[in-house]
Protein backbone atom coordinates (compact mmCIF):
# COMPACT_ATOMS: atom_id res chain seq x y z
CA UNK A 1 0.00 0.00 0.00
CA UNK A 2 1.67 3.48 -1.20
CA UNK A 3 2.43 6.20 1.33
CA UNK A 4 2.50 9.50 -0.51
CA UNK A 5 5.16 12.64 0.88
CA UNK A 6 6.50 15.27 -0.93
CA UNK A 7 9.18 16.25 1.84
CA UNK A 8 7.13 18.97 3.55
CA UNK A 9 5.49 16.70 6.54
CA UNK A 10 3.06 15.17 4.80
CA UNK A 11 2.36 11.63 4.85
CA UNK A 12 -0.96 10.60 2.87
CA UNK A 13 -2.07 7.27 1.44
CA UNK A 14 -5.53 6.61 -0.56
CA UNK A 15 -8.19 5.80 1.35
CA UNK A 16 -9.59 3.91 -1.88
CA UNK A 17 -6.49 1.35 -1.44
CA UNK A 18 -7.65 0.45 1.58
CA UNK A 19 -11.10 -1.03 0.77
CA UNK A 20 -9.51 -2.29 -2.90
CA UNK A 21 -7.19 -3.92 -0.14
CA UNK A 22 -10.47 -5.90 1.47
CA UNK A 23 -11.72 -6.35 -1.91
CA UNK A 24 -9.01 -8.51 -2.89
CA UNK A 25 -8.85 -10.61 0.51
CA UNK A 26 -12.38 -10.94 0.16
CA UNK A 27 -12.21 -12.18 -3.50
CA UNK A 28 -9.25 -14.57 -2.26
CA UNK A 29 -10.93 -16.90 0.47
CA UNK A 30 -13.86 -17.10 -1.95
CA UNK A 31 -11.49 -18.62 -4.89
CA UNK A 32 -10.23 -20.61 -2.14
CA UNK A 33 -13.54 -22.21 -1.38
CA UNK A 34 -14.74 -20.15 1.77
CA UNK A 35 -18.19 -20.00 1.78
CA UNK A 36 -19.36 -16.58 2.15
CA UNK A 37 -22.75 -17.65 3.79
CA UNK A 38 -21.25 -18.84 6.48
CA UNK A 39 -19.27 -15.55 7.29
CA UNK A 40 -21.80 -14.50 10.62
CA UNK A 41 -20.17 -11.28 10.86
CA UNK A 42 -17.61 -9.11 9.78
CA UNK A 43 -15.19 -6.94 12.30
CA UNK A 44 -12.28 -4.53 11.39
CA UNK A 45 -8.67 -3.13 12.86
CA UNK A 46 -6.81 -0.35 11.53
CA UNK A 47 -4.28 2.50 11.74
CA UNK A 48 -6.00 5.29 13.93
CA UNK A 49 -6.45 8.94 14.20
CA UNK A 50 -6.52 9.58 10.18
CA UNK A 51 -8.33 12.64 9.04
CA UNK A 52 -10.27 11.80 5.88
CA UNK A 53 -12.73 14.19 4.12
CA UNK A 54 -15.99 13.32 2.61
CA UNK A 55 -18.63 15.11 0.84
CA UNK A 56 -21.87 14.17 1.09
CA UNK A 57 -22.32 11.51 -1.31
CA UNK A 58 -19.04 9.81 0.77
CA UNK A 59 -16.41 10.57 -1.58
CA UNK A 60 -13.14 11.46 -0.20
CA UNK A 61 -11.97 15.35 -0.90
CA UNK A 62 -8.24 14.09 -0.39
CA UNK A 63 -6.42 11.94 0.42
CA UNK A 64 -6.19 10.51 4.03
CA UNK A 65 -4.09 12.13 6.17
CA UNK A 66 -1.94 10.10 8.52
CA UNK A 67 -1.44 10.58 12.32
CA UNK A 68 2.21 11.06 11.63
CA UNK A 69 1.69 14.16 9.15
CA UNK A 70 3.55 16.85 10.84
CA UNK A 71 2.01 19.85 8.38
CA UNK A 72 -0.30 21.23 11.39
CA UNK A 73 2.81 21.85 14.14
CA UNK A 74 1.96 25.57 13.95
CA UNK A 75 -1.68 25.06 13.71
CA UNK A 76 -1.60 23.07 17.14
CA UNK A 77 0.62 25.46 18.69
CA UNK A 78 -1.92 28.11 18.46
CA UNK A 79 -4.87 25.46 19.95
CA UNK A 80 -2.79 25.05 22.64
CA UNK A 81 -1.70 28.67 23.09
CA UNK A 82 -5.66 29.45 23.12
CA UNK A 83 -6.92 27.09 25.55
CA UNK A 84 -4.12 26.18 27.07
CA UNK A 85 -2.20 22.76 27.08
CA UNK A 86 -3.68 21.90 30.84
CA UNK A 87 -7.10 22.98 30.09
CA UNK A 88 -7.14 20.18 26.83
CA UNK A 89 -5.65 17.55 28.72
CA UNK A 90 -8.03 17.81 31.43
CA UNK A 91 -10.65 17.49 29.17
CA UNK A 92 -9.10 15.18 26.42
CA UNK A 93 -6.84 13.35 28.36
CA UNK A 94 -4.85 13.46 25.31
CA UNK A 95 -2.06 16.31 24.51
CA UNK A 96 -3.00 18.58 21.54
CA UNK A 97 -0.78 17.78 18.79
CA UNK A 98 0.21 18.32 15.38
CA UNK A 99 -0.81 14.36 14.61
CA UNK A 100 -4.41 15.61 16.57
CA UNK A 101 -7.94 15.82 14.11
CA UNK A 102 -8.45 19.14 14.59
CA UNK A 103 -5.54 20.80 14.22
CA UNK A 104 -5.37 18.78 10.92
CA UNK A 105 -9.04 20.27 9.87
CA UNK A 106 -7.93 24.08 10.31
CA UNK A 107 -4.77 23.36 8.17
CA UNK A 108 -6.90 21.69 5.60
CA UNK A 109 -9.43 24.43 5.69
CA UNK A 110 -6.94 26.82 4.80
CA UNK A 111 -4.94 24.95 2.56
CA UNK A 112 -8.25 23.96 0.61
CA UNK A 113 -11.18 26.22 0.91
CA UNK A 114 -13.10 25.01 -2.02
CA UNK A 115 -13.16 21.18 -1.30
CA UNK A 116 -13.92 22.61 2.35
CA UNK A 117 -16.72 24.09 1.51
CA UNK A 118 -18.14 20.16 0.49
CA UNK A 119 -16.66 18.42 3.43
CA UNK A 120 -20.14 17.06 4.89
CA UNK A 121 -18.19 14.08 7.51
CA UNK A 122 -15.02 13.13 8.57
CA UNK A 123 -13.46 9.92 8.94
CA UNK A 124 -10.69 8.96 11.97
CA UNK A 125 -9.53 5.76 10.60
CA UNK A 126 -8.77 3.25 8.12
CA UNK A 127 -11.07 0.46 8.84
CA UNK A 128 -14.11 3.38 10.02
CA UNK A 129 -13.34 4.10 6.29
CA UNK A 130 -14.09 0.58 5.08
CA UNK A 131 -16.96 -0.08 7.38
CA UNK A 132 -18.82 3.19 5.79
CA UNK A 133 -17.92 1.61 2.66
CA UNK A 134 -19.59 -1.85 3.32
CA UNK A 135 -22.83 -0.42 5.39
CA UNK A 136 -23.15 3.56 4.17
CA UNK A 137 -22.80 4.84 7.76
CA UNK A 138 -20.46 6.50 9.87
CA UNK A 139 -19.04 5.01 13.22
CA UNK A 140 -15.74 4.96 15.16
CA UNK A 141 -14.76 3.25 18.36
CA UNK A 142 -14.07 5.02 21.67
CA UNK A 143 -9.88 3.80 20.93
CA UNK A 144 -9.96 6.03 18.06
CA UNK A 145 -11.96 8.75 19.18
CA UNK A 146 -9.57 9.35 22.48
CA UNK A 147 -6.59 9.94 20.13
CA UNK A 148 -8.00 12.58 17.98
CA UNK A 149 -8.19 15.77 20.84
CA UNK A 150 -11.84 16.08 20.00
CA UNK A 151 -13.52 13.15 22.41
CA UNK A 152 -14.18 14.18 25.95
CA UNK A 153 -13.55 10.50 27.87
CA UNK A 154 -15.25 12.17 31.06
CA UNK A 155 -18.46 13.25 29.34
CA UNK A 156 -18.49 10.09 26.30
CA UNK A 157 -18.80 12.82 23.59
CA UNK A 158 -17.20 14.72 21.22
CA UNK A 159 -15.99 18.49 21.91
CA UNK A 160 -18.69 20.49 20.88
CA UNK A 161 -17.32 23.68 22.29
CA UNK A 162 -14.38 23.44 20.63
CA UNK A 163 -15.39 22.27 17.24
CA UNK A 164 -17.35 25.17 17.68
CA UNK A 165 -15.01 27.79 18.57
CA UNK A 166 -13.55 27.02 14.71
CA UNK A 167 -16.40 26.71 12.94
CA UNK A 168 -16.93 23.14 12.70
CA UNK A 169 -19.97 21.60 13.04
CA UNK A 170 -20.45 18.20 15.52
CA UNK A 171 -22.54 16.81 12.63
CA UNK A 172 -18.60 16.21 10.88
CA UNK A 173 -18.26 13.25 13.42
CA UNK A 174 -19.23 10.05 13.78
CA UNK A 175 -21.47 7.68 16.02
CA UNK A 176 -19.68 6.54 19.02
CA UNK A 177 -20.03 2.68 19.15
CA UNK A 178 -18.54 0.14 21.16
CA UNK A 179 -16.34 -2.05 19.23
CA UNK A 180 -19.06 -5.14 19.41
CA UNK A 181 -21.70 -3.01 18.44
CA UNK A 182 -22.81 -3.19 14.93
CA UNK A 183 -22.67 -0.19 12.41
CA UNK A 184 -24.95 -2.03 9.92
CA UNK A 185 -25.67 -4.77 7.11
CA UNK A 186 -23.35 -5.11 3.41
CA UNK A 187 -25.51 -3.12 1.27
CA UNK A 188 -26.11 -4.37 -2.32
CA UNK A 189 -23.75 -2.22 -3.73
CA UNK A 190 -20.78 -3.85 -1.14
CA UNK A 191 -22.13 -6.80 -1.51
CA UNK A 192 -21.46 -7.15 -5.53
CA UNK A 193 -18.50 -5.31 -4.40
CA UNK A 194 -16.96 -7.97 -1.95
CA UNK A 195 -18.76 -10.90 -2.46
CA UNK A 196 -19.77 -10.34 1.50
CA UNK A 197 -23.62 -11.52 1.41
CA UNK A 198 -25.99 -8.65 1.98
CA UNK A 199 -27.34 -7.90 5.18
CA UNK A 200 -24.20 -9.49 6.74
CA UNK A 201 -23.86 -7.82 10.17
CA UNK A 202 -20.77 -4.98 10.33
CA UNK A 203 -19.68 -4.46 13.94
CA UNK A 204 -17.68 -1.16 14.57
CA UNK A 205 -14.41 -2.35 15.43
CA UNK A 206 -11.40 -1.55 17.47
CA UNK A 207 -8.51 0.85 16.77
CA UNK A 208 -5.09 -0.62 16.63
CA UNK A 209 -3.88 0.86 19.93
CA UNK A 210 -7.02 -0.89 21.40
CA UNK A 211 -6.71 -3.79 19.78
CA UNK A 212 -3.00 -4.74 21.15
CA UNK A 213 -3.82 -4.10 24.55
CA UNK A 214 -6.23 -6.78 23.65
CA UNK A 215 -3.88 -9.32 21.97
CA UNK A 216 -1.80 -8.81 25.13
CA UNK A 217 -4.32 -9.92 27.40
CA UNK A 218 -5.08 -13.03 24.80
CA UNK A 219 -1.55 -14.22 25.27
CA UNK A 220 -1.29 -13.63 28.73
CA UNK A 221 -4.05 -16.23 28.96
CA UNK A 222 -3.32 -17.68 26.29
CA UNK A 223 -6.83 -17.04 24.34
CA UNK A 224 -6.46 -17.91 20.62
CA UNK A 225 -6.91 -15.51 18.51
CA UNK A 226 -6.66 -14.82 14.75
CA UNK A 227 -5.71 -11.23 13.50
CA UNK A 228 -5.31 -9.91 10.66
CA UNK A 229 -3.45 -6.00 9.54
CA UNK A 230 -2.59 -3.92 6.79
CA UNK A 231 -1.52 -0.43 7.89
CA UNK A 232 1.94 1.96 8.30
CA UNK A 233 3.72 3.02 10.95
CA UNK A 234 2.93 1.30 13.98
CA UNK A 235 4.32 -2.25 14.69
CA UNK A 236 3.54 -4.95 16.84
Amino acid sequence: METYGDGNGSVEQDAGDWYDAVQRIASSWWQSGVDAHRVSAIVLSGQMQNFLPLDQDHEPLHRAVLYSDKRPLKEAEEINARHGADNLWSALENPMTAASILPKLVFWRASFPQAFGRLRHVVLGAKDYVVLRLTGRHATDRTNASTTGLYRPKDDAWHAELLADYGFSLDLMPRLLEPGEQVGGVSALAARQTGFVSGTPVLCGLGMRGRLLWVSACWMTRTPICIWERRAGWRA
